[in-house]
């Protein structure tokens, strides 16, 4: 077994406020693409935690950054760009 991939996972509020989570899995275990595809057909970002489950309703999200990039991402992304501002 290959050694397990973090992330960070920064959700910004669209009330000003944010929370900020690790995500610890496999490398094998990471279906990022179903994953995002999932969350935005579902309009909730559920995680497990290690005291409960967080559920947080997309309608609230402004901005969600994941770092460092998964490996596997949807087609629909746009690879290599950079913010400039």
């Amino acid at each position: 077994m290959s050694e397990p991939l973090k992330f960070t996972m920064l959700v910004e509020y669209v009330g000003g406020g944010h929370e900020k989570f690790e995500v610890e899995v496999q490398a094998e275990e990471v279906p990022v693409v179903s994953k995002i595809d999932q969350t935005m057909k579902a309009g909730v970002l559920a995680m497990e935690t290690g005291d409960g489950l967080v559920t947080i309703p997309m309608s609230s999200i402004k901005r969600v950054t994941i770092t460092p990039v998964p490996p596997k991402l949807p087609a629909y992304v746009v690879r290599n760009a950079r913010r400039v501002e």
